[in-house]
């Protein structure tokens, strides 16, 4: 049997295609590197291995990698969620890139954005984030990157951006000839700020929200949402900076008296935050008035994305005799609203 299998085999082997078929003509080559060459390739100091030359980091030990001046245009970021316990290292474009003479699509690149991220950020029409690391030394590379290509940056660290830490809260300003007053919210101390000292105030919005959940879990199987309840809050704030304080202050709506407004002061809360701006630029009209924050938060989301997090709740009741398993699912933009405000103080 193997005998006349190969006998047949090799009849079949000699046979002509037939006229139908498609016969090759021609054999392509791959003419194109699809590699590094051998001498573009990077040492690391640290385990002694080679890596590409469009990384940062490498790729066996993580070790910072040297970046050579004239590949620093070739470095494709690894970007990655940077966690609240981090320091974080934001590249910052200094001024508009719309009004720029540089090539979007090697921007893009360059930055891991994405044409729709960009897109947003180059709408803004202001300076703004492009990407945050968690090492200054990335943060720099990449900053030097798009120096290289037109885009002037600045890396700004979260020591001095202070997410975490909020502006002082008043509960009261007093209006004088030549100065302001301001009245700690905790403590009750008076702060008495000359009215030149005031540079810079920031509209913005503290948007928080949280979904509870009763989830019904069965082995093997997904669990399926029994029911979810939502509740969200949003609160107009208004930070206000001096000169050589980049803590600044905060009003919030709620413990702040607004007798400073006199007889402008309004039965609504919201409308007093806006009138507040209006008389605090009034009395030095030479600060300035950042107002944006609303319309430039989609795009601050990929560079700085509000804080979720996910608690369990444990058992949870559900019905007469029954339990479920309860989770809570939370929001905030608060760590994102002190790195935009302060931003703004450090751009002055």
């Amino acid at each position: 049997m193997l005998k006349f299998s190969l006998f047949a085999w090799n009849q079949m082997a000699d046979l002509e295609p037939m006229p139908d078929e498609p016969v090759l003509n021609e054999i392509r080559f791959q003419t194109e590197d699809i590699a590094f060459a051998s001498e573009d390739l990077v040492t690391c100091t640290g385990c002694k291995r080679q890596n590409p030359p469009n990384r940062l980091n490498c790729l066996y030990c993580g070790n910072s990698l040297p970046v050579h001046a004239d590949r620093i245009d070739l470095i494709k970021p690894v970007l990655r969620p940077i966690e609240p316990w981090e320091v974080g290292f934001s590249v910052i474009a200094r001024t508009d890139i719309a009004r720029l003479p540089v090539n979007l699509t090697v921007v893009e690149r360059v930055t891991g954005l994405g044409p729709e991220k960009l897109k947003a950020v180059v709408s803004a029409g202001q300076p703004m984030p492009l990407a945050m690391f968690g090492s200054r030394h990335e943060a720099e590379v990449m900053a030097a990157a798009l120096e290289k290509l037109g885009v002037p940056t600045v890396v700004i660290s979260d020591g001095l951006l202070s997410p975490v830490q909020p502006p002082v809260r008043l509960r009261a300003i007093t209006i004088n000839d030549e100065s302001l007053t301001f009245a700690d919210f905790n403590s009750g101390n008076l702060i008495d700020v000359p009215r030149a000292e005031l540079v810079l105030i920031v509209q913005g919005i503290i948007s928080e929200s949280r979904t509870d959940q009763l989830e019904k879990k069965r082995r093997g199987k997904e669990s399926k949402v029994l029911d979810e309840v939502e509740t969200e809050n949003d609160q107009a704030v208004v930070d206000i900076y001096l000169r050589t304080d980049a803590v600044g202050f905060r009003v919030m709506l709620a413990g702040f008296d607004f007798a400073c407004l006199g007889d402008d002061k309004s039965y609504i809360a919201a409308e007093n935050i806006r009138r507040l701006v209006t008389v605090l630029h009034e009395l030095v009209p030479e600060a300035k008035v950042a107002s944006d924050y609303r319309k430039l938060r989609v795009a601050l989301e990929p560079v700085w994305p509000i804080d979720t997090r996910k608690d369990s709740l444990g058992l949870q009741r559900s019905g007469f005799g029954r339990v479920e398993f309860g989770n809570r699912i939370s929001s905030s933009n608060f760590r994102q609203l002190n790195r935009f405000s302060r931003l703004q103080w450090h751009l002055l």
